[in-house]
C-alpha cells in the first residue's frame, strides 16, 4: 500500500480533474479522500493551509481551489472548512460562498448554526460578507430569521442567493421537520418572489447553459411547499397568495395551493375498515373529513328544505318579530348561526358527531363560525355571513381558507349563507355580474366566485330564510324606527330608567317578552347590532 503526505493528497486531488476517465477519477479521488481522513487533524490542517495560502496570496475569485473532494464524504475537509469559517468569517465573497455551500453539505446543522451565530455578531464584516451569513442564517431558521434579510440589497440578496445556492439549494440543508422546510420555503418565497418574475414557457426554462436566476428559487420553494404534505404549508401558500407584491406568482402559487390540498387529504386518508363501511352505510359516524363533509352538507340542505316546506314556518326563526309575531328584520350573524345549530344538532347526533361549537379560536386571534369535530379528530369548519355582509364574495376564499388547513381539516369547508331576501336588502354587487334573485342564484354566483382549484373543497350552502311574498325593506325599517313618537307605528324613544326603577329592571332582564320572539339576550345584542 503506498503511504503520502496529506499535502500530496491534496495535490493530487487538485488535479484529479485532468483524468479523463470518470471509473479511474473517482477511485483516485476516492483513494486521496482516505489519505487525508487517515489522520483528520493533520489532513484537515493541510486543507486549511492550503485555503489560508490562497488568501494571504490575495486570491479573491471563484476558483477550483476553493471545493476540495467534491462528491466525497470526508471527515478531514469537514473539519477544515470549520476552521476556516471561524477563524476567516470576512474573506472575500466569491471563496466565502464557495466554501458555506460545501459546509451546507458536510458540516452538522449545530455547527452551522454555530458558527453564523458567531460570523453575525462580529461588527467588521463588509456588507456582502453579512449578507452572504445572513442569506445562511435565513436558510437555516427560515421564517423565524427573515428579519435578518432586512437592511440589505434586494440585488445583493438575489445576486448571492443565486450564485451561492444554484448547485446547493436551500432545501438540501438539514432540516427536522416538514413544518420547518415549508417554513424556510416560504420565507423563499417571499424574499426572492417581488424581485422575480416566473418564466413565461417551459421551453424558456430548458434552454442550455441558462444561468441561474432567482425566479427559479421560488419556482424552487413553491415546488417545496406543494409537495409538503404538513398543514402548515397549506397556510403559508394561503399567507402568500394574500400578498400583493407576490401577484406575479399566483397563477403558480394556486396551482400548489391546490396540489397540495390533494396531498395533504391523501396522507390524513385512512381507508376503512369493512366493518367501518358497514357502519357508514347503517348511518354510523364518520370516518374522515369528507365523509363529516358530506353528512354536514347532507343536513344542512335538509334543513334548507324543511325551513320552506314545513308548516310551522321554521324560516321565521331567523327574524326578530314584531308585536304581532310578524317579521321585522332578520336576526344578527351570530343569532342566525346558533338557530342553525340548535336546528342541526338532534340530526348531527345521531352520527355520532362529538363536538359542534361555534366560535371555535383559530390562529391570529380569529373564530371560525361553526365547527364540527368526530371522535377520530376529523373536523369541518363552516363559516356564516348574512345575504348582504360586505365581505360575502371574499369570505370563501379568504377567511374560511385560514380554518380549512388546521390539523384534521384537510383543506374542506363550507361556507354557510342565510338568504334573507331582496326585498329587505341587495347583496353587495359585483362588478359585471346582476344582483341574484333568490338563494339558489347567490349559490351559483358564490360557486362561480371561488377560484377554480378551491371548488373541489369548498361548498357553498344557502339557507333561504326569506318571508314569503316579501315585506318591509331595511330602510323602510329603518325609517320607521326612527320616526318621532306618535306618527306612524314607530315606538317611543327608550328612556334612561331612574334609580328607582333600576332593580326592578335587572330582576326582569332574564324574562322573556310576551310581544316578541326574541330572548332578552337577543334583544340587547339587536340593540347594539342592528345594522351589522
Amino acid at each position: 500500500m503506498i503511504t503520502v503526505s496529506p499535502t500530496h493528497a491534496l495535490l493530487i486531488l487538485r488535479q484529479s480533474d485532468n483524468i479523463q476517465d470518470s471509473d479511474t477519477r473517482m477511485r483516485i479521488e476516492r483513494w486521496a479522500v482516505g489519505e487525508l481522513d487517515r489522520n483528520p487533524s493533520i489532513g484537515s490542517a493541510a486543507v486549511r493551509e492550503m485555503w489560508e495560502g490562497a488568501l494571504d496570496a490575495g486570491v479573491t475569485n471563484a476558483t477550483a481551489i476553493w471545493v476540495v473532494g467534491q462528491g466525497h464524504s470526508s471527515v478531514a475537509i469537514g473539519l477544515a472548512i470549520e476552521e476556516i469559517l471561524s477563524l476567516r468569517p470576512g474573506m472575500a465573497v466569491d471563496p466565502l460562498r464557495m466554501i458555506i455551500s460545501e459546509a451546507m453539505l458536510r458540516i452538522p446543522r449545530p455547527s452551522l448554526e454555530h458558527l453564523t451565530d458567531a460570523a453575525l455578531r462580529r461588527n467588521d464584516l463588509p456588507s456582502r460578507v453579512r449578507a452572504l451569513w445572513s442569506l445562511l442564517h435565513f436558510g437555516l431558521k427560515g421564517e423565524a430569521a427573515r428579519s435578518s434579510l432586512e437592511g440589505h440589497s434586494e440585488a445583493d440578496l438575489k445576486d448571492l442567493l443565486e450564485a451561492t445556492w444554484a448547485q446547493n439549494p436551500l432545501d438540501a440543508l438539514p432540516s427536522e421537520s416538514d413544518a420547518e422546510r415549508a417554513s424556510r420555503a416560504a420565507a423563499m418565497v417571499r424574499a426572492l418572489g417581488p424581485t422575480s418574475m416566473p418564466e413565461a414557457t417551459d421551453l424558456a426554462r430548458r434552454r442550455a447553459m441558462r444561468p441561474k436566476r432567482g425566479s427559479d428559487s421560488v419556482e424552487r420553494a413553491i415546488r417545496d411547499l406543494q409537495q409538503n404534505a404538513d398543514p402548515l404549508a397549506g397556510k403559508l401558500i394561503a399567507e402568500c397568495l394574500r400578498t400583493p407584491t407576490l401577484s406575479y406568482w399566483f397563477p403558480v402559487l394556486l396551482h400548489a395551493k391546490s396540489a397540495q390540498s390533494k396531498l395533504q387529504a391523501d396522507k390524513t386518508y385512512t381507508p376503512p375498515r369493512l366493518s367501518d363501511v358497514v357502519a357508514l352505510l347503517a348511518g354510523g359516524p364518520p370516518i374522515n373529513a369528507q365523509d363529516l363533509r358530506a353528512i354536514v352538507v347532507d343536513e344542512l340542505s335538509r334543513l334548507g328544505r324543511n325551513l320552506r316546506e314545513q308548516s310551522e314556518s321554521p324560516w321565521l326563526d331567523y327574524w326578530n318579530t314584531d308585536s304581532d309575531g310578524k317579521p321585522a328584520n332578520p336576526k344578527i350573524e351570530n343569532v342566525a348561526r346558533n338557530t342553525t345549530l340548535t336546528k342541526l344538532r338532534g340530526a348531527l347526533e345521531k352520527y355520532q358527531i362529538a363536538v359542534t361549537l361555534p366560535e371555535v379560536q383559530r390562529k391570529d386571534s380569529t373564530r371560525v363560525d361553526l365547527y364540527f369535530a368526530t371522535h377520530n379528530g376529523s373536523n369541518l369548519p363552516i363559516e356564516a355571513k348574512r345575504h348582504y355582509h360586505k365581505d360575502l364574495w371574499t369570505a370563501g376564499e379568504g377567511q374560511l381558507q385560514g380554518y380549512t388547513t388546521s390539523e384534521g381539516a384537510t383543506g374542506v369547508g363550507i361556507l354557510l349563507v342565510f338568504w334573507f331576501g331582496a326585498d329587505w336588502t341587495k347583496t353587495t354587487s359585483r362588478p359585471g355580474l346582476p344582483d341574484p334573485a333568490d338563494a339558489t342564484e347567490l349559490g351559483q354566483q358564490l360557486v362561480e366566485a371561488l377560484p377554480r382549484h378551491l371548488r373541489e373543497f369548498t361548498d357553498v350552502v344557502v339557507l333561504d330564510v326569506s318571508r314569503p311574498g316579501g315585506g318591509e325593506s331595511e330602510a323602510e325599517w329603518k325609517k320607521r324606527r326612527k320616526a318621532p313618537s306618535g306618527k306612524g307605528v314607530a315606538a317611543a324613544p327608550i328612556a334612561k330608567p331612574s334609580k328607582r326603577k333600576a332593580a326592578s329592571a335587572s330582576a326582569n332582564r332574564t324574562r322573556p317578552s310576551a310581544t316578541s320572539s326574541q330572548t332578552p339576550l337577543e334583544n340587547e345584542i339587536e340593540l347594539k347590532g342592528a345594522t351589522e
